[in-house]
């Protein structure tokens, strides 16, 4: 088994976040590709899901996550940060933190890619959270996905996974329902492919209790519905934090001994 987690607790900086929990497994593929990055005390929370040839994938998912997140940590809670960046009144600042943040990460990764030879370039599938107080902005392009789980409540989708498999199943990856991740799936959009990007962006106002899930396409339905378990389980009953870490690992082993877990996986799981 080829899986690393940890949790991490904060009270400070984004206070509504009681832990956060990132963890990565390789599943069956050769090299992990997939990336999670959270800094609680900052509020920000980037996943990536690399592809490209060779160490490509592995370098644009580590460079997605480093942009994105250092714009977000730099320019957070100021005001004229979006200048002369892209503004965009219909969102919030945190939304507009995000929707520049990954913006800035794309023409990074672009302008390196330039540089390469077209074997050696990678691009990145990223979604990026920046918390504001009880206001969490999310970041999207391509197949990484977001849940929100609240109250005793099946796990809502957030956003929409801009890929190939979604393009021709519109009704697959709602809630619950089956994650039929295919091995020829492709993002339609991702980090580090060409200039003309524009992330999606969702925002959301979370309420203490909430569990938000950020992870990349290889996450199997039946972890998935274990981590809907474990949160029924603290609603009915109280899980100490500490349980509800080794519980989430021995579903993650679990998931990668049984074969479910055949892709890279890489996720944030933040407790508020």
């Amino acid at each position: 088994m080829n899986t690393d987690s940890n949790i991490d607790s904060s009270h400070s900086g984004a206070g509504k976040v009681k832990a956060v929990m990132t963890a990565s497994a390789r599943g069956n593929r050769i090299r992990q590709e997939d990336i999670s990055l959270a800094l609680a005390d900052q509020g920000v929370f980037v996943v990536a899901d690399g592809f490209g040839a060779g160490q490509s994938g592995v370098s644009a998912a580590r460079s997605a996550c480093e942009a994105a997140s250092a714009f977000l940590v730099r320019n957070s809670g100021d005001q004229d940060a979006t200048l002369p960046f892209i503004l965009r009144r219909y969102f919030s600042l945190a939304g507009n933190m995000v929707f520049n943040a990954l913006i800035h990460a794309n023409r990074e990764m672009v302008n390196s890619n330039r540089s390469k030879p077209a074997e050696m370039c990678g691009g990145a599938s990223v979604l990026a959270g920046l918390l504001d107080g009880d206001f969490l902005a999310l970041g999207a392009a391509g197949a990484c996905s977001a849940r929100l789980l609240r109250g005793a409540d099946a796990p809502v989708l957030l956003n929409r996974p801009r890929t190939y498999h979604q393009l021709r199943n519109p009704s697959a990856n709602p809630g619950l329902q089956s994650i039929d991740h295919t091995e020829c799936d492709m993002p339609l959009m991702a980090l580090g492919v060409h200039d003309g990007f524009e992330p999606e962006v969702f925002e959301l106002h979370v309420q203490p209790g909430d569990w938000v899930l950020l992870h990349t396409d290889g996450m199997p339905a039946r972890l998935l519905e274990e981590f809907a378990g474990i949160r029924t389980d603290v609603i009915q009953s109280g899980v100490k934090l500490s349980a509800i870490q080794d519980r989430i690992k021995s579903a993650l082993a679990r998931s990668q001994s049984s074969g479910e877990l055949s892709d890279n996986l890489a996720f944030s799981l933040i407790l508020f």
